[in-house]
């Protein structure tokens, strides 16, 4: 966000949008047009937004809870890595003892 630029709420009527700036690529004035007619119906309400507020009203309010779907993958996965925590256990032995008895020879 520019220095010049600031986060607002706008109240824009249902069937209403606002017009596109003819200076600014993307942006878009503070007037509100009829969807249907085009008609220029006038300027848009808004208020000043801070970030706390736009926190709250779209994220969740709290932690999300796991889906069932996501449930069985992490059930899968722990059992999974504890059925390979053996293999897994008896690699790294032989790994570090193949590299200890490369360094004395």
């Amino acid at each position: 966000m520019n220095d010049d630029e600031e986060l607002r709420w706008v109240r824009r009527r249902e069937g209403t949008h606002r017009s596109e700036s003819r200076a600014t690529r993307g942006y878009e004035r503070d007037l509100l047009r009829d969807d249907d007619t085009r008609n220029l119906l006038g300027p848009t309400e808004s208020r000043p937004a801070d970030i706390d507020e736009i926190v709250r009203s779209r994220g969740p309010v709290g932690p999300a809870r796991p889906s069932p779907g996501q449930e069985f993958r992490y059930q899968v996965g722990d059992a999974i890595m504890e059925a390979l925590a053996p293999y897994i256990e008896r690699g790294v032995d032989v790994a570090v003892d193949a590299a200890v008895l490369g360094v004395l020879r």
